[in-house]
């Protein structure tokens, strides 16, 4: 029997062969080699297991970097800095999300000489400690939802056996992962919709008339075709409904008086007050909150709308 000492080196390596060769040493007590094995192959397996991923589940990226030139980057990296002597090909698999947020990676959402790019495959050398997926957003001008696509690695086929796990836990416990999902942010327009005050004040037994309208608009001007339908939720505080005031709810179709629009920007809607002929009660208050019309909106405002600030405080004097 001969024992032979194995360097664990974790450096993620090829099966590796060598030679163990039987010599005679001792001539007196012949022994004829030739009648038997004299030499054999050693065969170490690297069991150091290389792990690859993406470092974050998602990135969040913004069509105007377009604006610059420059390509979106997603870095996929070796873990734990570990040595790799193989050069591999790694794929990348893009998935269009699924619902009203799917980025369509067909059409407009990418230039399409990128798109052959898309689905393909990358060489991750010996000498790398990273490589990045890369890809080029169109910047359309269209006002759109936030959108959603997943980028999801493997081997390429002839690459299998060489011990590589794409995704898992690294030695810190933080993880790389297999896939990744991409949201793309519509920043071609900011548009701040709220109310046009903090506080109002009204009376018992009166209709307060509050509105909201755009605050601001930044970058591109408000969108033409866009209409932004807005209701109306009663929250209660000291005063609360039906005792002081009518109920106002977005589930019932309570809406604004108008639409925000490019040509309208300001939009109204009005609570009646309860007169009580309660004496003593002092100011009462509650609270109105704006939201997306659910009819309209059901999955929110597009992305690149903001509603803020989203409540009113209406405080209630008592006449008594």
């Amino acid at each position: 029997r001969i024992d032979i000492g194995i360097v664990d080196d974790k450096i993620h390596e090829v099966e590796q062969i060598f030679v163990i060769l039987l010599e005679l040493v001792d001539a007196v007590n012949w022994v004829d080699l030739q009648s038997g094995r004299f030499a054999t192959l050693g065969r170490i397996l690297d069991d150091d297991a290389l792990l690859i991923g993406f470092e974050q589940n998602s990135y969040t990226v913004y069509e105007s970097l377009n604006a610059t030139g420059e390509r979106v980057k997603i870095p996929v990296i070796k873990g734990n800095n570990r040595q790799s002597e193989l050069t591999f090909l790694l794929t990348f698999n893009v998935i269009s999300g699924s619902g009203p947020n799917a980025a369509n990676i067909n059409q407009a959402d990418f230039h399409r000489d990128i798109l052959t790019t898309l689905i393909s495959s990358r060489t991750f050398s010996s000498d790398e400690q990273s490589i990045h997926f890369l890809f080029e957003l169109c910047n359309d001008l269209e006002i759109e939802v936030l959108e959603v696509f997943e980028i999801e690695l493997s081997l390429y086929p002839k690459e299998s056996g060489l011990n590589i796990n794409l995704g898992g836990m690294l030695a810190d416990g933080s993880s790389l992962f297999a896939s990744t999902q991409i949201f793309v942010v519509d920043d071609d327009v900011m548009v701040t919709i709220g109310w046009e005050e903090f506080f109002a004040s009204v009376n018992e037994g009166q209709r307060i008339k509050i509105c909201v309208r755009t605050l601001t608009v930044t970058g591109n001007p408000f969108p033409p075709d866009i209409r932004i339908t807005l209701a109306a939720n009663t929250i209660s505080g000291i005063a609360a409904d039906p005792e002081d005031y009518e109920r106002l709810s977005a589930d019932n179709g309570d809406l604004f008086s108008a639409d925000i629009t490019a040509t309208n920007s300001r939009a109204c809607i009005e609570v009646s007050i309860i007169n009580d002929n309660l004496p003593g009660e002092g100011t009462e208050h509650f609270l109105v909150e704006v939201v997306p019309d659910p009819f309209y909106h059901p999955n929110g405002l597009p992305a690149n709308f903001l509603l803020r600030p989203t409540h009113i405080i209406v405080r209630i004097n008592d006449t008594l």
